[in-house]
Order: C-alpha cells, then structure tokens, then sequence
C-alpha cells in the first residue's frame, strides 16, 4: 500500500502539540509549569498572613497572579512550541520532513522516500501507531514520527484501509 503526501510545517507542529499534550513524560512537565508559580504564590501569601492577620489583602496580587497563570499558561506553552518549532525550520533541521514523502507500507517494513533519500524502518520498531481528527501518526521513536495527513487520501474509506493495514503488520510483528 502506497501514500504520496507533503508535510507542511503545521503538520509537524500538529505533531509536536499532540506530543506534548498526550506524552506521559512531559504531562509531569506541563502540570509543574501550570502548578507550581500559583501554589509558590500561595504560599506566599499564606506566609504574609501569617506574618500580619491584618495584611491579607496586600497579598491578593499574588492570588490574580496565580489565577491568570492557571488559565494562560496553556496558551503560554502552544506559543513556546510554535516557536521552537519555527526555530528548528529556520534552522534547516526539520527539512526532510516538511516535504514530499511517498510512502510505502509491505508487511516486513514501512519504507519513507523523499528527493533526499529513503529511509526503511521494521515494523517490530515501530513505537505506536495514533490517529487523530487531521493525522495519522506512526511513531518511529518515543519522539519521532511519520505525520500523514489524513487529506491525503482520497476519502475516509482510503484512510481506514491505510490505517488497519498499517496496524495489521504493527500487531503481527509484535506478536
């Protein structure tokens, strides 16, 4: 089975959200970076009542601070992504993946052809295999995968034969 797409720098951002917003590892992360100012803020403010019961609205800045940085630091997290993700284009690093790719599914290996070359991975070395709303993702390391737009078929019954193909020989050579 044979897919021919292009992987725009959205199609990789896409990747990099879903990766940051379903990996366990960086869960830990994102819970720290949404958490941990707002609860050091109130403890702060917990230390200024202690300190004087009759000051406890000089500390209520540090409440709205906390408040605002619960629900911002989402969005605050998305922005850092783009932007690392546009550095790593302007860098030329992500080249081989935004660009046309062709590729190709047997039930030994999923085979990756660009103008630049080719790459060959076994299915016993596949990570996973996801699919969301836009993509079809087949993870090729915890980080790293192969982005497929799901506009690339023709229609959704294209998209399923791809997707059940590719976990028919995933399962069966990891069985």
């Amino acid at each position: 089975m044979i897919i021919e797409y292009e992987n725009s720098l959205d199609d990789v951002l896409y990747l990099n959200l879903y990766h940051y917003q379903h990996s366990p590892v960086f869960r830990t992360k994102r819970l720290l970076f949404r958490f941990a100012l707002p609860v050091l803020a109130v403890l702060a403010w917990l230390a200024l009542i202690s300190m004087n019961p009759s000051g406890a609205l000089s500390g209520l800045p540090l409440l709205v601070v906390a408040v605002v940085w619960i629900g911002f630091s989402p969005r605050l997290l998305q922005k850092n992504i783009r932007k690392q993700v546009l550095k790593l284009h302007m860098e030329g690093q992500i080249v081989n993946t935004v660009r046309r790719h062709r590729l190709s599914l047997t039930p030994e290996a999923i085979t990756d052809k660009t103008e630049t070359g080719k790459a060959r991975t076994l299915w016993k070395d596949i990570g996973r295999i996801v699919t969301t709303k836009r993509h079809v993702f087949i993870y090729t390391s915890d980080d790293m995968a192969h982005i497929i737009p799901k506009n690339s078929f023709p229609d959704d019954t294209k998209c399923r034969e791809f997707v059940e193909a590719a976990k028919r020989y995933y399962g069966k050579a990891t069985t």
